[in-house]
């Protein structure tokens, strides 16, 4: 919430403990193949996840 206008600047979905903890589990088997992944290759992925969030 915007403390100047009141406007909602989004939402946060909640997750029970167990959904942590089984993101944590995938996020750290993917962090191996994510570490061997080129710059330019892991910047493309993050440029689209941004494109996708904004869109």
């Amino acid at each position: 919430m915007e403390p100047a206008t009141g406007q909602s600047l989004g939402v946060v979905n909640l997750a029970a403990d167990k959904d942590v903890a089984v993101a944590a589990v995938c996020a750290a088997a993917a962090q191996t193949a994510w570490a061997r992944t080129p710059h330019i290759a892991r910047a493309a992925v993050l440029r689209w996840a941004g494109a996708v969030r904004t869109a």
